[in-house]
């Protein structure tokens, strides 16, 4: 299946100023991740930056950057305008969040996998993301990491920032899905995403995925056994900082 991996980076972070330049062990934020998912034979990688500032770094480090438009609303509009500009055609689309440092090449080759199991009807049809079954209940009461839930077949219900499924007995003894904002799309599915416009609930939770859902559309999750950590914050850079020191000293 002919793929292309395309990471939305986005200069003007809010909670994180010039995030995808943001220094994690002496290294920029945007170079770990092109060093994790560079040179694979399975897919193309580009980059889809929103300023020339970052389009001069990425040529600097010969990192594949396209120029998206500033306004855009968001990274999965920032992806498609990247794909449109590419001028290839392929058969999936995966959009791997620009601030996912701890991501890794594998875990895209076993996503790919995962997603070629579908029928080709039901692939071009729907969106696919992952997420990791948990039970750390910090985790769990943190808005900051997405909930999914899922029928037994992996399709989704519902994301949340809340804790849900609610506890109603107050024991939190189940696991829940952690999601990770990695998605995968047929050029298809992408095209139809951008055109919806954002849902009631969407504008609610801040989460792009309930359009998809809203509108009666399909998501299908896979469930891994990784772990990833989304830099917002100088606290979450503290701790990836923390979590590769003792990774490498294990």
């Amino acid at each position: 299946m002919k793929t292309v991996v395309i990471v939305p980076s986005r200069l003007a972070s809010t909670r994180l100023p010039e995030k995808p330049l943001a220094k994690l062990l002496d290294k920029e934020m945007i170079r770990w991740i092109y060093d994790a998912l560079k040179e694979n034979s399975r897919w193309d990688l580009y980059f889809a930056v929103d300023c020339q500032k970052l389009l001069n770094f990425c040529d600097e480090y010969k990192i594949p950057a396209i120029y998206t438009d500033p306004q855009l609303p968001s990274g999965t509009d920032r992806v498609f305008a990247a794909y449109r500009k590419i001028g290839k055609k392929y058969q999936f689309i995966i959009n791997a969040q620009g601030d996912e440092p701890l991501i890794r090449a594998e875990y895209l080759s076993s996503f790919i996998d995962f997603v070629e199991k579908f029928d080709k009807r039901t692939f071009q049809k729907s969106i696919f993301t992952l997420a990791k079954e948990e039970k750390n209940i910090e985790s769990f009461n943190n808005p900051a990491h997405v909930k999914a839930v899922c029928n037994d077949e992996g399709r989704a219900l519902y994301f949340s920032r809340a804790t849900v499924p609610y506890p109603r007995e107050k024991s939190f003894d189940f696991t829940f899905l952690k999601h990770y904002g990695i998605y995968g799309y047929s050029p298809q599915a992408l095209e139809k995403f951008v055109e919806l416009k954002p849902g009631k609930l969407e504008m609610i939770e801040k989460l792009e995925q309930l359009r998809w859902l809203e509108n009666g559309n399909v998501i299908f999750v896979q469930k891994v056994d990784f772990d990833l950590i989304s830099i917002d914050t100088r606290q979450d850079i503290e701790t990836f900082e923390n979590y590769v020191k003792k990774t490498l000293r294990n």
